[in-house]
């Protein structure tokens, strides 16, 4: 008996799908030299006789060929669809084949399923612990164009130290591409530290952060909304909120440091809420808006306006316990104290 592998040509009568895996009927016409008419998937049933003895049988002019050593290639099976045309090998004359692609014929495709990785395992397989490939021990490329799954992702494994894995999915059919991590200890994930995350989600222009505090951003279409469990700073040459709805502000504290200019306008209602708020600007700070509610008691270090009235009998501390009369209409307070340093 030949010990050495015969190559055939096959032609795909049935490609991949999820039901069969990765085997394929095909048809070699080296090895149905007396076939005609076009061959089926099914087997067809077919008269004989010996001697005396006839019957019908089912016979198949096609044969099932198994993907050639999956678990030594660094991809997934290549979805072959009918029509094909596949290397086809079988060894020393035995009862079992084998394929590979050709690299012909693919315009035939119409949606594919392919995942290359390589590997990242820090143990040698043997006999007895064999390595099986996974997210986990893997660096992988993923694509997907059949409907309903498609997508575009790319992930880091988490098996040799690493302490954070990366993953970065792009789904068209769910209009979103997405940046998350995950923390690792080990093999095992990391559930005491929470993913941060970055979303795009492009039918509302949405584009959402959120770290592992949970503190976020959100911009989508004309909102921004941000969420600070502790301090919300910023610093710029000049600052300038402009608001048609109202802007709203709520974090323990907020900083808004500038070297210019800080502007504030609103047609409706501006709200900061803070434990502590600090607005430092070496040039001048602007507030513009149609009503300004301040309720607490203002420090103001510097002259706010000059009086037009008797303020009222002065405290110890040189405050007024009375309404503060100014040459511009339309300033309120409900402060129980105004202290002019």
């Amino acid at each position: 008996m030949s010990k050495k592998w015969n190559q055939y040509v096959g032609i795909v009568i049935r490609g991949i799908d999820d039901a069969h895996g990765t085997t394929l009927e095909v048809l070699c016409p080296e090895l149905s030299p007396s076939i005609t008419g076009t061959p089926v998937p099914e087997p067809e049933e077919k008269s004989f006789t010996v001697g005396e003895y006839s019957s019908r049988v089912a016979v198949s002019d096609t044969i099932l060929v198994d993907w050639l050593d999956p678990s030594k290639t660094n991809r997934s099976c290549p979805d072959v669809v009918a029509g094909e045309q596949v290397w086809v090998y079988q060894y020393a004359n035995m009862d079992e084949y084998f394929w590979l692609e050709m690299g012909k014929d693919v315009e035939l495709r119409s949606r594919e399923h392919i995942k290359i990785f390589v590997m990242n395992e820090p143990n040698v397989a043997t006999e007895e612990a064999p390595v099986v490939p996974s997210d986990e021990n893997t660096y992988y490329v993923e694509m997907d164009t059949r409907t309903g799954s498609k997508k575009i992702q790319v992930s880091t494994g988490c098996s040799d130290g690493e302490e954070f894995a990366y993953t970065i999915t792009i789904s068209p059919e769910e209009k979103t591409v997405t940046v998350t991590d995950q923390a690792f200890s080990g093999r095992e994930i990391n559930s005491e530290v929470r993913p941060n995350s970055m979303t795009l989600y492009s039918p509302t222009g949405k584009f959402a952060i959120t770290n592992k505090n949970e503190c976020s951003v959100v911009i989508e279409e004309d909102n921004i909304t941000a969420t600070a469990v502790a301090t919300i700073t910023t610093n710029s040459a000049d600052t300038i909120i402009n608001a048609e709805n109202g802007a709203t502000i709520n974090a323990t504290e907020v900083t808004i440091n500038t070297s210019g200019n800080t502007t504030i306008n609103s047609d409706a209602n501006t709200e900061i809420n803070a434990a502590n708020c600090a607005i430092n600007a070496e040039g001048k700070c602007d507030v513009t808006a149609p009503n300004t509610n301040i309720t607490g008691n203002v420090t103001i270090k510097t002259g706010l306006c000059t009086a037009m009235g008797a303020p009222g009998p002065p405290d110890g501390m040189g405050g007024f316990c009375s309404i503060l009369v100014c040459p511009f209409g339309g300033f309120t307070h409900t402060t129980k104290l105004i202290t002019v340093i």
